[in-house]
């Protein structure tokens, strides 16, 4: 008999319902597409959706460089070509892998098989992590008090307040059920004492490096502006007429909602997302669902070159 309390029966149960939530919001997205949706989409030039690739693509370039200063400072010897073939590694495989922070986990298992120890792997990760987040959130939240998406969600649409669930939920916590779950006794309190510790010690490693921190706070914009530059280049031509404050905001909003780990690596939830408050600050549902659909096969397509780094990487390990 099988015992619905194991933790391999849960574990089955919420990736279950992690790929019915995905798969609903594709299919709602979906349903967005008509004869006039393909009009729109027809209105894509080849050049913008080159330089579209092109600036996503450098998104991953500051990414790389990041990553590598971070473990640079951990003591790594890797190059930066290394690490840069691990970024788009990870990049690739969180297209397969449930959850946000799946292709972290990817790349530190790489990193930790090239011979790094695991501490520095998991510091210079989460570093990582924290500060390309705290760079999306604080643009975000400067851009939406600077444009009009502020004033737009305080006007009282009737799915609002569910939305701003999902984002405190997002920014407040940050972790999984599962570990939800565990936190609830004296082993899930000490994992959080360990993971305050851990916290604290990353960032003081960090605040006596101040010029390192400012660089990959840096390479943290360039990134994010690398990013909503190649998607709002395919607005425009889409006849979008979005300011770049209000598509910054509505971005990053959508990326703190994908945080939450309700869906396999945000898949649908992103499109949904997009499409609905794109749809907040009056942008016709055509456009908005061919924009999401289009974003996200681009996104795929960039991640490729993660496909034949991974093979790189295998065939230089094996020469070692």
């Amino acid at each position: 008999m099988v015992d619905v309390r194991s933790p391999l029966v849960r574990r089955f149960w919420w990736r279950a319902a992690q790929v019915g939530l995905s798969a609903v919001l594709i299919v709602w997205v979906l349903s967005g597409l008509d004869a006039e949706s393909v009009a729109e989409a027809r209105k894509l030039s080849s050049d913008r959706l080159l330089l579209a690739l092109v600036l996503l693509a450098l998104s991953q370039v500051w990414g790389g460089i990041r990553l590598w200063l971070l473990l640079r400072r951990q003591g790594s010897a890797l190059g930066y070509g290394t690490v840069l073939r691990l970024t788009w590694f990870g990049f690739f495989t969180s297209n397969f892998l449930p959850g946000p922070v799946g292709g972290d986990v990817a790349k530190g298992a790489l990193l930790i098989r090239s011979g790094l120890g695991a501490k520095i792997v998991v510091a210079a990760l989460v570093a990582d992590r924290l500060v390309n987040m705290a760079t999306m959130i604080g643009v975000t939240a400067g851009c939406i008090v600077a444009g009009r998406l502020g004033m737009l969600l305080t006007a009282g649409h009737s799915s609002l307040p569910a939305l701003w669930a999902v984002v405190g939920f997002a920014v407040l916590i940050p972790w999984s059920p599962a570990w939800l779950r565990r936190a609830g006794n004296p082993t899930g309190m000490s994992r959080l004492g360990a993971l305050v510790r851990a916290y604290l010690d990353i960032a003081r490693l960090w605040l006596t490096w101040p010029v390192g921190l400012a660089l990959a706070l840096l390479l943290s914009g360039a990134s994010v502006l690398s990013v909503v530059l190649g998607q709002f280049v395919l607005l425009r031509d889409l006849g979008v007429g979005l300011g770049l404050l209000d598509f910054i905001a509505v971005i990053g909003l959508v990326y703190i909602v994908t945080l939450v780990p309700i869906s396999l690596n945000g898949l649908g939830v992103r499109e949904a997302g997009l499409v609905f408050l794109l749809g907040v600050v009056g942008t016709d549902r055509h456009a908005a669902t061919v924009f999401a659909v289009v974003v996200r096969v681009l996104m795929v397509v960039i991640s490729i070159p993660g496909a034949f780094s991974m093979i790189s990487l295998k065939a230089a390990d094996r020469k070692s």
